[in-house]
């Protein structure tokens, strides 16, 4: 083949490949034409989800725990600013910016170098920093320095604020970046306070833009029902305070007090501390957004003994209740030596004690005799109708229910146990609804937080009222328990906790901590519990501490915060002092031997 032929060739092939080539383009040029019109053609519903404004907590005398203030965030559409530097000059004096960090901001780009339609200049402004701005921004359109007379506006948003700060944090909880509530009642009652959202439906293209003329439809947002809530501000001051206190003197890990009004339920405070501050939730919380009055399980030790107590006085006849049990520090029972803790303190047991004595003198032997005579179906019995294992349904997250162990595991060293209140578990609010029983002549109450709920205009719409739960022991048996508890502030353990001008009723607790299933070498918690005035019942207190130093008595370490409680809220409540002369010296400064 001579060249002008190969030459031939060659152009001839190119052709039909160029041919190819431009077949395909206009093929796929043709269709994609054919499909933007097609798609053109189509609309569809794009919808905007309007979130309400979260509506407010309150204390039951109207203090503001939890608002959503309307605040303004001062935004900025670099795409509208003509003239960078001359925006940035007249923004300065407005914003906490330098000029720098305007002229970066105004200058943000998105992926692929396009600049932005938005950027967020400063998250919170004041309403007439914001009128200033949007002022600043409507001259320096009229000047030619921007594209729009909003390049700088200020945008309305709710926000998240808790007015006293770390105030019954562990109780109101938070809310997280999202809106939703996070712990406490925040969350519990989160549906409730959140309100229902809102939308706005719009006919867009494919490209979602909105299409002229195009259906349009809107569906208001409904906010949300304000909580009020039982609890008392200065009441929960004082709480916190004595709280407080207890952490300072002996550094527990945390320390949790309940004030309830036994006759109604009503929780009047419920406090933890060390606490947070919900408007700067820290990286890591460690645990302290933690409501333990509720969410904390533990064996109740020596406080338990008045369940024990309440349990004979009901079921044994009058010659058994008239044994006294002989404390000689020890007993073996099968495979286990059980002990008082009076032996290790003093080298000696208490010698006879009556049920009373055994209450006062919080002796482990004279509860494991009583307990022995009632027999465990009995003392499973009333551990089970004082709500043992049963959530107390308050109205807080993740509430615990304790462990009640099931009947036919108790043998008799854990019938010996379970009498001073080893070998299960309660949470701090069911051992105040125990002793608020006894308080309340015997009958159980259903413990509650909520007083009430209002709407968003302020009309109450739904309050709550008290409820009686069952009758769990006699009211002359609980008039005998509280008698008892009595002696323990004025002659026993609980000297420390004694309250001037008033007859309080009380018992010690100083229970071994149990980490992994075993007992803990020198972990314990400690508690105190009672009420006053323990003639005519008007508050239930508690104070637990969880791992005190210096001291695991639950007289020294929570009696004196309990008094402390007492003696402030009995004030509040405007309730005259009932005793017209203080007790003798002895009986108010003697300190305990070695209170459990």
């Amino acid at each position: 083949m001579t060249t002008l032929d190969e030459t031939r060739v060659r152009i001839e092939r190119l052709c039909y490949v160029l041919l190819i080539f431009i077949g395909i383009m206009a093929f796929r040029l043709v269709r994609l034409q054919v499909l933007q019109h097609d798609r053109a053609g189509r609309s569809e519903t794009k919808r905007e989800k309007i979130v309400p404004r979260r509506a407010g907590i309150y204390t039951r005398d109207g203090v503001s725990l939890a608002v959503s203030p309307e605040g303004v965030r001062i935004c900025a559409n670099p795409r509208a600013v003509l003239d960078k530097e001359a925006t940035a000059q007249a923004l300065i004096p407005l914003l906490e910016m330098s000029q720098g960090e305007l002229m970066d901001a105004l200058d943000r780009t998105e992926v692929g170098g396009r600049k932005n339609y938005f950027v967020k200049l400063q998250e919170m402004a004041d309403p007439e920093t914001a009128r200033e701005l949007e002022a600043a921004s409507l001259q320096l359109w009229q000047a030619g320095n921007t594209a729009s007379p909003r390049a700088v506006y200020g945008e309305p948003f709710n926000y998240r604020e808790y007015p006293r700060k770390d105030f019954a944090s562990q109780l109101i909880g938070f809310v997280n970046c999202r809106g939703d509530g996070v712990e406490g009642i925040e969350q519990f009652w989160n549906d409730m306070i959140g309100g229902r959202p809102g939308y706005m439906e719009a006919e867009v293209d494919a490209v979602g833009n909105p299409i002229p003329n195009g259906r349009r439809r809107f569906f208001p947002p409904e906010e949300g029902s304000h909580v009020v809530l039982t609890i008392d501000d200065r009441i929960q001051f004082y709480t916190e305070q004595a709280a407080q206190a207890v952490v300072d003197a002996f550094q527990p890990n945390w320390v949790t007090a309940i004030v309830m009004n036994p006759r109604s339920g009503e929780v009047l405070s419920m406090a933890t501390r060390p606490g947070f501050d919900p408007n700067n939730i820290p990286e890591r919380l460690a645990g302290r957004e933690i409501n333990r009055a509720v969410n904390f399980p533990y064996e109740p030790g020596s406080t338990f003994k008045l369940v024990t107590a309440s349990a004979a006085l009901a079921d044994l006849p009058p010659d058994k209740l008239a044994v006294k049990v002989n404390c000689k520090g020890s007993i073996r029972i099968g495979k286990h030596t059980i002990r008082c803790w009076i032996l290790a303190k003093e080298g000696h047991g208490h010698g006879p004690q009556t049920l009373s004595d055994g209450i006062k003198n919080s002796c482990n032997m004279a509860m494991v005799g009583f307990g022995r005579m009632l027999g465990k179906e009995a003392l499973y019995h009333y551990a089970e109708m004082y709500g043992v294992g049963e959530a107390t349904d308050l109205g807080c997250p993740r509430e615990k229910r304790g462990i009640l162990p099931d009947l036919r595991t108790w043998d008799d060293a854990r019938l010996a146990n379970i009498s001073f209140g080893q070998g299960l578990t309660v949470t701090p609010i069911q051992l105040l609804r125990i002793v608020s029983t006894i308080a309340n002549d015997g009958m159980m109450m259903q413990p509650y937080l909520v007083k009430e709920i209002r709407s968003a205009e302020g009309e109450t719409v739904q309050r709550f009222h008290p409820k009686e739960t069952r009758r769990v022991i006699p009211e002359a048996v609980a008039h005998q328990v509280g008698a008892m508890m009595e002696r323990v502030v004025a002659e026993g353990t609980g000297k420390l906790a004694s309250v001037k001008g008033y007859r309080a009723a009380g018992k010690t607790g100083s229970a071994e901590k149990v980490v992994n299933g075993r007992y803990a070498p020198g972990k314990f918690v400690s508690s105190f519990v009672g009420f006053l005035p323990a003639e005519d019942p008007k508050l239930a207190i508690l104070v637990v501490a969880d791992e005190p130093k210096g001291s695991h008595w639950g007289s020294v370490v929570c009696g004196p915060a309990f008094a402390e409680i007492a003696s402030k809220s009995m004030m509040r409540i405007r309730f005259e002092p009932t005793l017209l002369a203080e007790r003798s010296s002895t009986a108010s400064t003697t300190t305990s031997n070695s209170p459990p």
